[in-house]
């Protein structure tokens, strides 16, 4: 019968591995008139072997060739033997068991002359490991390679050549992340819900992949018959009691996933009804690909005691993208705002069970519910886990108004969170009221400033700061029916101050300073995003002119912080000599889409007056040119202080008549009475004024971080210099220059950071310290943040001014 070509090679195969399976060969050729032939068999010998052949990998490669002198080599037939631990024996080189003739250790055809093999290494205690300690004995396993060859009468080598060798590998290591507090160190035994998740992280040093093949886990209740096991040193002490490897209660081996969220089980326990507590053991094993597994039976790494708690419930995070958020657990969180009519209103949450080995198994929401009432129609969704189930929107014109936001965790424990908001309407005509002052500075029994006009009484007192700010209101000239009472909050007396005060004024005169104020209490969230009532304010209702020695900086900063402050940046720690000190917000990621937020674009500064960047004229750590942790001394106020503002020229051709704003407003003779003593007072005199005075968008420091100005849709810049500051080199400087070559005294003292090596001023000669801020998104009149405290310059001159920016620029009538 013919047979196409590919069947005859097919056919021939099969004639040839049926003559080497059965017979372990084909009979000599009688075809020459039936005188036999007599066929020389080949010969196979090893050519190349593993470098050491008594500690192997587990991942071999052998060479090897054959030799036929009446014919040629067509192929080759190799098996891998598993040896005893007394070495190769009979039974390890039978294909059949003689007994049953079952295949038990097959040939395998291969035309290859070499290939890598990968063997087992599964036998605990590797002899040349003995005298390390045990966590670090390799497993191993003694194999035998045989290879022989396959002539083309179909005759195999009758002596197969064969290489001995031991492969070892190091056990692979396995441990809990999840819950978190299983992944820490621990003495006492933890709770755990009664559904609760465990999930893994293994390694396999060794291994191409660096991670285990398998994965099994064991989880039992403690014997009644033992003493409590609560604690490291009674599972140190009842350990071989406790576990041990050969214990049924271990699941079936699984395969050990690549991703984090598939490497998990959820287990249920029920909770006790009796007093008494019942203690679980949990232990995890891992298995590598040569069969290696972890012997270690660590506590709180690999075996961890556990016990049932029904009392946590799940952490939840709502956020209102104005109104800032909070972070509850349990059925009592709460929290209050006023809004305004109309306000958008945008929320989103988030819970999280990881913390107590729990998993989040769904949420719901409803406006104005009974939360008792599991069945109320007001419930706006049923139980899901959806991007629906996890934000809403609203918007109300009246009335008080409450969201309710529940979720549950797979043990059915839950937790709530109630957010009343008041909606405030605005008062219209004459109900409303055209400035409130808030006096956000903290009274102190201060030595600063003494004066020796006022026989040496400290001027930087409470008492006379008032005066100054009624005289600019409510003296000759001021605001049209000023009322004291009424119109005035200190913030040091009242905590009456929020968007329902605020809303019957159509400006907020805000004068700060420092950080130990309301304004830092109040508005200061954290990493969390926006500001509560403040940004709502200027949104729906009013203005802002807030001045004041480091006005932003309250917002936001503590002493911690690398100047400048860059709010669109993302960099991390400095460690300077003395500590950490932090460059940015950092990020947050969006656990659902991953999108990355710049936390300081949610900022106040950033995201509602335009600010991209802050700076202190002196402050106490910043990045210098050329080294990382400048210390403010670097920058010295001796030097680089404050002495006065300047009218910016552009801001002037742009906005004021001439003579309506000075041009210069230093600071009151009476404050600064020894500069006011000489034409040219010595440098070297004590000066104790505007180290933190604060400028924007304006970068002295050299540093690269990526920040730019914003503008608004029609090109404009959103933030415009009103004032620069004058430092107090740069006027010495001036002084000394219209009188001739002046003197220079020995600079050091001014800091290393002082001066603009191209200009030979100042560093901070030109920075804006006063601005005003168009309205990011929204129209109307810009608002005016001054870094500087005003009651500090000249009086009657900045009385002057302000009476400028509250008549020209926000209209308040004055009288």
């Amino acid at each position: 019968m013919a047979f196409p070509s590919r069947s005859r090679v097919l056919f021939t195969a099969l004639v040839m591995l049926s003559c080497i399976r059965l017979f372990g060969g084909c009979s000599p050729s009688d075809q020459l008139g039936g005188v036999e032939l007599i066929n020389v068999l080949p010969d196979t010998r090893i050519i190349s072997t593993p470098p050491q052949l008594s500690e192997t990998g587990i991942k071999v490669k052998f060479s090897w060739m054959g030799d036929d002198p009446d014919g040629r080599v067509i192929g080759y037939l190799w098996k891998i033997s598993s040896n005893n631990s007394d070495g190769i024996s009979v039974q390890d080189t039978l294909t059949e068991d003689p007994a049953s003739g079952d295949i038990i250790n097959p040939w395998h055809f291969t035309t290859a002359t070499d290939s890598i093999f990968m063997v087992t290494a599964d036998s605990a205690g590797y002899i040349g490991d003995i005298n390390l300690p045990e966590e670090m004995h390799r497993f191993h396993q003694a194999h035998t390679f045989f290879i022989k060859a396959v002539d083309d009468d179909y005759q195999v080598d009758p002596t197969p050549a064969l290489s001995t060798f031991t492969a070892t590998t190091i056990a692979p290591s396995i441990q809990v992340t999840t819950p978190t507090k299983l992944a820490v160190d621990y003495r006492e035994a933890q709770s755990v819900p009664p559904t609760f998740t465990i999930g893994w992280t293994g390694q396999d040093i060794d291994f191409e992949l660096k991670v285990p093949t398998k994965v099994r886990y064991l989880l039992k209740r403690i014997p009644s018959d033992l003493p409590p096991i609560t604690d490291r040193e009674a599972y140190l002490e009842y350990k071989d009691q406790l576990i041990s490897f050969s214990d049924p209660a271990w699941s079936d081996w699984i395969s050990y996933k690549w991703y984090r969220s598939e490497r998990e089980a959820v287990f249920h326990l029920e909770p006790d009804e009796s007093a008494l507590r019942s203690y679980y053991l949990f232990a995890i094993q891992a298995q590598d690909t040569a069969g290696a597994v972890s012997l270690d039976l660590s506590y709180a790494r690999t075996v961890h005691i556990i016990y049932v708690d029904d009392s946590k419930t799940p952490v939840m995070t709502l956020e209102e993208s104005f109104l800032g958020d909070c972070t509850f657990s349990g059925e009592k969180g709460y929290m209050y705002f006023d809004i305004a009519q109309g306000q958008q209103l945008s929320f989103s949450w988030q819970a999280s069970a990881e913390g107590y080995g729990g998993e989040i198994s769904g949420y719901r929401f409803g406006w104005d519910v009974d939360s008792n009432d599991p069945n109320d129609p007001n419930w706006g969704i049923t139980l899901g886990n959806t991007p629906s189930h996890r934000r809403t929107t609203a918007v109300w014109d009246s009335g008080l108004h409450t969201l309710y936001v529940e979720c549950y965790d797979t043990s059915n424990q839950r937790t709530l969170i109630r957010w009343d908001l008041s909606v405030v309407p605005i008062p219209q005509g004459t109900s409303r009221s055209p400035i409130l002052l808030i006096d956000d500075v903290v009274d102190q029994n201060s030595l600063r400033w003494p004066s020796a006009a006022t026989g040496g009484k400290p001027l930087y007192q409470d008492k006379y700061r008032d005066a100054f700010w009624l005289n600019v209101l409510d003296g000759p000239g001021g605001v049209k029916d000023f009322k004291h009472g009424a119109h005035i909050i200190d913030t040091q007396d009242s905590d009456q101050l929020g968007y329902r005060q605020a809303v019957a004024f159509d400006l907020l005169l805000w004068t700060i300073n420092r950080s130990d104020n309301y304004m830092f209490n109040a508005f200061n969230l954290g990493s969390g995003v926006g500001f509560s009532w403040l940004e709502t304010y200027l949104r729906e209702v009013g203005n802002l002119f807030l001045a004041g020695t480091g006005a932003m900086r309250t917002f936001h900063t503590s002493s911690n912080w690398i100047y400048p402050v860059v709010y669109d940046n993302t960099e991390g720690w400095v460690t300077c000599s003395d500590g950490d000190y932090r460059q940015s917000f950092g990020f947050s990621t969006n656990s659902e889409t991953g999108a990355i937020t710049v936390i300081g674009r949610t900022k106040f500064p950033y995201r509602v007056m335009g600010v991209s960047m802050t700076d202190l004229i002196s402050p106490p750590r910043f990045l210098g040119n050329w080294k990382t942790c400048a210390f403010g001394f670097d920058r010295s106020i001796q030097c680089t202080g404050t002495k006065a503002i300047l009218l910016d020229q552009e801001f002037k051709d742009k906005y004021v008549n001439a003579g309506d704003i000075p041009d210069t407003l230093f600071i009151e003779p009476v404050i600064d009475w020894r500069d006011a003593r000489e034409d040219i007072p010595d440098l070297r005199t004590k000066y104790h004024f505007g180290a933190e005075d604060e400028f924007y968008n304006h970068n002295i420091s050299g540093r690269t971080s990526n920040w730019a100005p914003l503008f608004a849709d029609d090109g404009s810049p959103i933030i415009e210099p009103m004032f620069h500051v004058y430092a107090r080199y740069d006027w010495w400087l001036d002084k000394a220059l219209a009188t001739g070559s002046p003197v220079f005294p020995d600079l050091t003292f001014c800091g290393t950071e002082t001066f603009n090596k191209e200009t030979g001023r100042t560093i901070v000669d030109g920075a804006p310290v006063g601005v005003i801020s168009h309205r990011m998104g929204v129209t109307g009149i810009p608002n005016v943040l001054w870094g500087f405290d005003p009651y500090r310059m000249e009086h009657e001159k900045m009385t002057k001014t302000v009476r400028w920016v509250l008549k020209n620029h926000f209209g308040v009538e004055l009288e």
